[in-house]
């Protein structure tokens, strides 16, 4: 994807990984060296329940829990704490999924 992209002169890619980003190191490095800005994304469900452990009424929580299908989107990290945050709800996610494959955070 990197050399399709650097041939094409596109500017910056985001690759994204569905409920991780295990792919990200490798995919970042590749595009560097081809001249292409990385864009730090993960797809996501997104749990719109209110409230929760991991964040104050009204926020948005990786994952989806009863009831029906959860939203998906993709999050895109704008800055470095926008990255910072993607790691810590994919780790409390990818935690919870070892112990119970229902839970979401």
């Amino acid at each position: 994807l990197a050399d399709a992209c650097a041939s094409r002169n596109v500017a910056a890619c985001a690759v994204t990984d569905l409920m991780n980003m295990f792919g990200l190191i490798r995919c970042y490095v590749a595009f560097r060296a081809k001249g292409v800005k990385p864009l730090i994304a993960v797809d996501a469900n997104i749990d719109l329940r209110r409230g929760g452990e991991s964040g104050p009424v009204g926020a948005a929580r990786l994952g989806g829990q009863g009831g029906g299908p959860s939203p998906r989107v993709a999050l895109i990290a704008s800055t470095l704490d926008g990255y910072h945050k993607l790691t810590v709800w994919q780790t409390e996610a990818y935690e919870k999924r070892l112990t119970d494959a229902n839970a979401n955070v």
